[in-house]
């Protein structure tokens, strides 16, 4: 699993700093897109936001987002409303820029050139920058090193406003303490359930009360729209015939594309991280130093260390795997991570390494020299590369043969068996589910639902699928339309509601009834044997029998000790009555093992919100304009 090193390694620095800024800087910048007029998405003050920058910037979120969630579908992006974040991203870019100039920041070539020397993804094994690599990187990037470096420099220059602005911005460590032992304080509760079982019988309805709790509902008591399809999944990897590529050819492709046979020096690893900001104190990176040299020991005396790094580490990413990275080649980690984790044999663990995120400890678990992988190793994949190509271009022939059987009338397995395809059927299928068995999006889920029984729609649908883009081609064997369920067929439904909520009633009137009743003193005997106490509970964690509750769980915090709080609650199961008992502060321990790293993630959460009312004070002050801007795939 990649962690914090691996995904800052390959950052361009500010986007790690701006995390939470409108959601502007955590992806860069919709596939495919064409602008319609007007030409210009906005202007800020005197500065023009074009449709086509606005269209760049979604084209690089999407991109971003894509290779980071492989299976997310069309309709999931477009709930994400790229476009919007893409303008808000350039706006807040142009503020940020105008700022920058009005007071004085500037970035020399000086500094530009050593950021992208620095960068490790433009080095080369020997960790030094190498020309060739930069260009390589921008040009598969598609872009050129003078629209690069124009970024980078923006992005100093934000880098330096931000830290102008969130020098003094900071948190002590005795507020952190404060707000340390006000978030993991826990609270021991004896508590007085009314069950709405017990009041179930006690309930009369009207018909009257279930016709209007029917009329009030309706959309809840509606059956949406399905269709029963049958269909073809038409993709490049379920057409290719790897047996059918002669070896010759794949021996050939093998001769052509021995880079391709290279594979890396690599070497799989663990670690485990103890986070500390660049600028620690020596005094805390000292204890840092001291916790993972008293982890060496155990480890020295057989502890197993991905059990010591579930327990130990900070690093989210990896911590749950005790602390596995996997395979990690050159170039994709820091180079003092990288330079310790060469150091080792398998099975050694290093000693604790310094990098801009902290203290480490490193396991080689297995190591790899840069080989060249045989024709042998890779004959299987070559055939299956060679199959899949050749069936891309006898894709389209495939899809007009499938659709012309739907047009002509004739079943569909003829021309699917043809390609050694199968007919698959979703049986009844709302939208919803349609987009889920299918991995089509909403647009392609209404097609569906639009096409009358025995109908096809007349052009194939785009399908996402575990191997990539695909296609469906698909019949319509039959179709119910949206409908609202009869009274009559959803009677027993309203009716086991209404008491259900009738009976919470009672019991909620109950257990007033019973705290009114108790004044200052204990509950009645009648019921005392009914009092429960709960395990410690934490401000956001269920209490007992009956779940989290917000309302409960702020009046426990606020409640004095060993007094029945003054009123009664509404929970699912019921009514509750609650007393507070035992209060219980966090132990120093606890928070000795993460001071460190909760002052550091109060000061990082301190400077973004900062930052982030800063950008909102520019935005205030300045004349921004939007305009409408559609774009159309």
């Amino acid at each position: 699993m990649l962690d914090y090193i691996r995904a800052n390694a390959q950052s361009w620095g500010i986007k790690a700093a701006f995390g939470i800024i409108i959601l502007v800087f955590v992806f860069w910048g919709i596939g495919r897109m064409h602008s319609t007029p007007p030409t210009v998405a906005a202007i800020v003050n005197d500065e023009t936001i074009h449709a086509q920058d606005l269209a760049r910037e979604m084209q690089r979120m999407e991109e971003n987002i894509r290779s980071n969630y492989p299976n997310i579908t069309s309709e999931q992006l477009r709930s994400l409303n790229l476009q919007q974040q893409a303008e808000q991203m350039l706006i807040a870019g142009a503020l940020l820029r105008q700022e920058a100039k009005r007071t004085g920041f500037n970035v020399s070539p000086l500094e530009l050139r050593r950021m992208i020397e620095k960068n490790p993804i433009f080095l080369n094994q020997n960790g030094e920058f190498d020309p060739k690599t930069y260009l390589r990187v921008l040009e598969l990037q598609r872009t050129t090193p003078g629209s690069f470096e124009g970024r980078m420099r923006q992005e100093l220059l934000v880098q330096k406003l931000h830290n102008a602005v969130t020098a003094s911005v900071g948190v002590s460590e005795t507020e952190a303490r404060m707000i340390f032992d006000f978030t993991q304080e826990r609270r021991q509760v004896s508590y007085l359930l009314f069950p709405f079982e017990d009041y179930l019988g006690k309930v009369t309805l009207g018909e009257d009360e279930v016709r209007a709790e029917y009329e009030s509902n309706r959309a809840a008591f509606t059956l949406p729209a399905a269709s029963d399809v049958d269909y073809v999944l038409v993709t490049a990897q379920k057409l290719a015939k790897p047996d059918s590529v002669a070896n010759e050819d794949a021996a050939a492709w093998y001769e052509r594309n021995q880079a391709d046979a290279t594979q890396p020096e690599r070497m799989r690893l663990r670690h485990i991280l103890l986070r500390l900001p660049e600028d620690a104190p020596e005094s805390d990176v000292q204890k840092a130093r001291q916790t993972l040299e008293a982890t060496t020991a155990k480890l020295k005396k057989g502890a197993d260390f991905a059990a010591l790094a579930k327990q130990q580490s900070q690093d989210p990413g990896s911590a749950p795997d005790g602390g596995e990275l996997g395979w990690i080649q050159r170039g994709q980690t820091v180079p003092a991570f990288e330079t310790a984790a060469l150091a080792l044999k398998p099975g050694q663990i290093s000693e604790p390494v310094r990098t801009q995120f902290g203290l480490h400890l490193i396991k080689m678990e297995a190591y790899e020299a840069q080989r060249t992988r045989s024709f042998d190793e890779m004959r299987d994949e070559i055939r299956i590369l060679l199959a899949e190509q050749k069936a891309a271009e006898h894709l389209r022939d495939v899809l007009d043969s499938l659709i012309e059987a739907n047009i002509i009338g004739t079943h569909m397995d003829k021309a699917a068996r043809a390609a050694g395809l199968e007919v698959w059927n979703t049986g009844f299928s709302t939208a919803a589910e349609l987009q889920a068995k299918l991995g089509v999006d909403a647009k392609g889920a209404a097609t569906l639902l639009a096409v009358p029984a025995g109908s096809s729609p007349d052009t194939p649908l785009e399908a996402k699928t575990p191997e990539g883009t695909g296609f469906i081609v698909a019949k319509i064997r039959a179709a119910v339309p949206e409908k609202v369920r009869d009274l009559a067929e959803v009677k027993e439904e309203i009716q086991a509601s209404l008491t259900r909520k009738k009976a919470r009633e009672l019991a909620l009137a109950a257990a007033e009834r019973i705290r009114r009743d108790m004044g200052d003193g204990q509950a009645p005997a009648a019921l005392a044997a009914r009092v429960k106490q709960s395990a410690p509970m934490g401000r956001t964690e269920p209490v007992a029998d009956f779940g989290a509750d917000a309302h409960v769980s702020k009046a426990v915090f606020n409640a004095q000790t060993g007094i029945w709080i003054d009123a009664a609650f509404a929970v699912e199961q019921g009514a509750v009555l609650l007393r507070l008992d035992k209060c219980f502060a966090p132990q120093e321990e606890s928070w000795k093992n993460i001071a460190v790293s909760f002052i550091d993630s109060l000061n990082r959460s301190r400077k973004e919100e900062s930052f982030q009312n800063f950008v909102n004070l520019l935005a205030s002050k300045a004349k921004i304009e939007r305009k409408q801007v559609n774009f159309r795939e």
